[in-house]
């Protein structure tokens, strides 16, 4: 059976850095937020896309601050076009399941409830912070 062959692939990813500030533990109640940052490119003269994603995650309380620092390292197709708004749009929506797992397994091993975040949308949360 012959099949497409995708235009890139995840080659590996890191976790580079993360920290976890807890200055309460029974916050419960509280409302979390998560911002995510990005920044990459391609890396020249190879078929590789370096892409690095922060991903903060905060409480209204203010006592919680979770920063997550992942790099992951994309191999394309040289045919594939506008590789740059490709990666930084698709990159994180492929790299945030690793970056969800992470957070839940940082968090339950910190003695606090795991935050497990829901599935996010990340290419359409790209899109609106672009938009501003």
């Amino acid at each position: 059976m012959k099949g497409k062959v995708a235009k890139f692939r995840l080659v590996e990813y890191k976790i580079n850095n993360s920290s976890i500030d807890i200055a309460k533990i029974d916050d419960r109640k509280s409302k979390l937020s998560v911002e995510i940052n990005q920044k990459g490119g391609e890396i020249p003269e190879t078929n590789l896309f370096k892409l690095e994603i922060e991903t903060k995650i905060t409480n209204n309380l203010e006592t919680l601050t979770i920063n997550v620092v992942t790099v992951g390292l994309f191999e394309f197709n040289p045919s594939l076009e506008n590789k740059d708004s490709f990666f930084k749009l698709n990159g994180p929506a492929i790299l945030f399941p690793y970056i969800r797992a992470y957070i839940s397994t940082l968090t339950a091993l910190s003695g606090i409830p795991p935050i497990i975040l829901p599935t996010l949308n990340i290419a359409s949360m790209i899109d609106k912070k672009n938009d501003k």
